[in-house]
């Protein structure tokens, strides 16, 4: 991670280089953008190593100033109190909150949904950019993290909540209900592709079994890989 950090502040500031040059801005007004580097954690397992470059070297202690340092900023999303994220009510933390609670209970996590579309409806009219992007944020992790018999049902609610939203769109919405029905014929049909997958696996193992007697754990193994 610290070195991602240093890669893509090099990056940016290559970018805005490159700005320069292409709009010819005199050398004496150049100023770089400061970069405030911020690590957002959703893993559940403890973050034990401190973001230092120096870290990944092994150096010592008279050279590690010269290495490059820098304060990084850290959320981790899964120790961070729920009215931390929602006391701003602003899109971005409806929408942590929800991704906080992806792997809730269904009551939990419906609770939670419906909290944050209330809350979004609290966004000011110049803000319907970002009220259409959280709301196809939380269609797709809905339909990406949660089972297929739970997602049809909480992609509805996102949907139900956006027609009677202050921010509805009749195109947006027609474009949601075709992406959910899209989504829903997707997973059928990898779910038939499955089933047909599962199906050979059995006609193989039986014509194996009856030529070359009961398979090894090795063959066994590699016939219940996942397709």
């Amino acid at each position: 991670m610290p070195l991602r950090i240093y890669s893509y502040c090099g990056e940016l500031w290559a970018a805005q280089v490159r700005e320069w040059e292409d709009s010819r801005q005199p050398v004496e007004n150049r100023r770089l953008y400061p970069v405030v580097p911020i690590v957002f954690y959703t893993g559940r397992e403890r973050w034990g190593q401190e973001i230092a470059l120096a870290n990944l070297m092994n150096l010592p202690a008279p050279l590690r100033r010269f290495v490059p340092s820098w304060e990084t900023l850290f959320l981790n999303l899964q120790q961070t109190a729920p009215e931390i994220l929602t006391q701003f009510s602003s899109a971005v933390g409806w929408a942590l909150r929800v991704l906080q609670a992806e792997r809730a209970p269904l009551p939990e996590l419906e609770h939670v949904l419906q909290e944050a579309l209330s809350g979004m409806e609290g966004l000011p009219a110049e803000q319907s950019g970002q009220w259409k992007r959280c709301a196809w944020f939380l269609i797709q992790l809905v339909y990406h993290r949660r089972s297929r018999s739970e997602a049809p049902e909480l992609m509805e609610m996102v949907r139900g909540n956006a027609k009677r939203s202050k921010f509805h769109d009749a195109k947006e919405e027609n474009l949601m209900q075709t992406y959910a029905e899209y989504l829903n014929e997707l997973g059928e049909v990898r779910g038939e592709a499955r089933g047909e997958i599962n199906g050979q696996r059995r006609a193989v193992l039986r014509l194996g079994t009856s030529l070359f007697g009961p398979p090894d754990a090795v063959t066994l193994a590699k016939l219940s890989r996942r397709p």
